[in-house]
């Protein structure tokens, strides 16, 4: 056949066409054809909607089948269909239409109004399908195409139909686009509130530890400290010698005591953070580890800018973190924490050399908040990062924090 057959641009109401009134048999397919607008419009996800859309329009053209083809990175594959058979469905489902290879599919994407075909050039699935000749109603907005409604055609359809079925094409694909719009705004609600809730644990998580901390350190040494100013107001006149080592014990627990005190207030919001930054308030917590533990601690860091506070306290706990776990578990001769800047991207790693173990069958580790790995996920997490935890028994154990350098930051590299 000739080539003005092979794709025959139908009539279009462009910027400069004259305005056409539709007969009553086109108004009455109007009415109901505006319904599925409406729906379209008020539907959350209209992409359900695409197979009613689909038999709207094979009745409004008078043909028994209609096909929906949505566009994939390369290609078209079927989304929807009406007229067949479930296994044909599958059968079009599994062959793409790729325009790469169907230069007339490829011409009629540049189109906004409904182009007629001969489906020679489609794959045998299409062919047997729709027939020799097939009718593209575009799904388009603006300047995005988003896929076709393919009818089969016998060339005669009427133009005022052809107006209302471009329309319908348009008006698919607004709904399509508010679609993708609203999934994303919606995502984007949904991570905004996990961020908050984990915010919200991660506080009362670091709420609760400090509370324990006070209640197994401090506040046992005050107990102690007012029994042994009881016994002190008994012995002070019969016994004064037992009196007098009783207040130099109780002088010893209120140092003692002060000392916790410091303790709790440096772990809630360390000064050197505040007053040197990142990486001086890390190497003070490994000197401070070092010195509680026995274990040999060494901070291994490159030069790095001043990052955001937010960025600098949720870093610095989750190596607080990481050292803790160290203590209580490793049995580790050596740890090393290394902060290295690559590209745009931060990493933090803690290293020991301890005795490990296997994070798919070791039990206590299945309730990863016991390890704190959970919070240090979440903290990660909320600088749109990813942490990761390597183990093995006899072989040490590895937790690695990767982060997005923020934006100011990038700018001054």
């Amino acid at each position: 056949m000739g080539s003005k057959r092979a794709r025959e641009p139908l009539p279009s109401r462009g910027i400069d066409a004259p305005a056409r009134v539709p007969t009553p048999m086109a108004t009455s397919s109007l009415g109901r054809v505006t319904r599925i607008f409406s729906a379209l419009a008020q539907s959350q996800k209209p992409g359900t909607l695409l197979g009613r859309v689909a038999a709207e329009l094979g009745r409004l053209l008078e043909q028994p089948l209609a096909l929906v083809a949505l566009s994939a990175p390369a290609h078209y594959v079927l989304a929807a269909a009406t007229g067949v058979t479930i296994s044909r469905r599958l059968q079009l489902r599994h062959t793409p239409l790729d325009p790469g290879r169907i230069p007339t599919l490829a011409a009629a994407a540049t189109r906004n109004g409904p182009v007629r075909i001969e489906t020679a050039e489609l794959p045998y699935r299409w062919r047997e399908a729709l027939g020799p000749l097939t009718v593209l109603v575009p799904i388009w907005s603006r300047d995005r195409r988003g896929g076709f409604f393919l009818l089969p055609s016998q060339g005669t359809e009427r133009e005022e139909l052809l107006l209302i079925a471009e329309a319908l094409g348009y008006q698919t694909g607004i709904a399509l686009e508010n679609a993708e719009l609203l999934r994303r705004v919606t995502q984007k609600e949904q991570a905004l509130r996990s961020m908050v809730r984990s915010q919200m644990e991660a506080q009362e998580e670091e709420r609760q530890r400090v509370a324990g901390d006070i209640h197994d350190g401090l506040t046992q040494q005050l107990v102690g400290i007012w029994y042994r100013v009881h016994a002190c107001e008994r012995l002070i006149e019969a016994e004064p010698a037992a009196a007098r080592e009783e207040l130099a014990v109780i002088k010893a627990r209120i140092d003692e005591s002060l000392v916790e005190a410091r303790n709790a207030l440096y772990n809630l919001r360390p000064s050197t953070l505040d007053d040197l930054g990142l990486l001086p308030a890390l190497h003070s917590l490994c000197a401070r580890f070092q010195e509680e533990s026995g274990v040999h601690a060494r901070l291994v860091a490159e030069t790095l800018q001043e990052l955001p506070d937010h960025y600098e306290i949720a870093l610095y706990r989750i190596v607080q973190e990481a050292l803790n776990n160290a203590r209580k578990h490793a049995q580790a001769s050596n740890l090393s924490v290394l902060v290295r800047k690559r590209g745009e991207r931060l990493t933090v790693e803690i290293r020991d050399d301890g005795r490990g173990f296997n994070p798919r069958s070791q039990r206590r580790y299945r309730n990863a908040a016991h390890f704190g790995v959970a919070g240090m996920k979440e903290r990660a997490k909320l600088l749109g990062g990813t942490l990761a935890v390597r183990s093995s028994p006899g072989h040490g154990t590895s937790i690695r924090v990767i982060i997005p350098l923020p934006l100011e930051v990038r700018a001054l590299a």
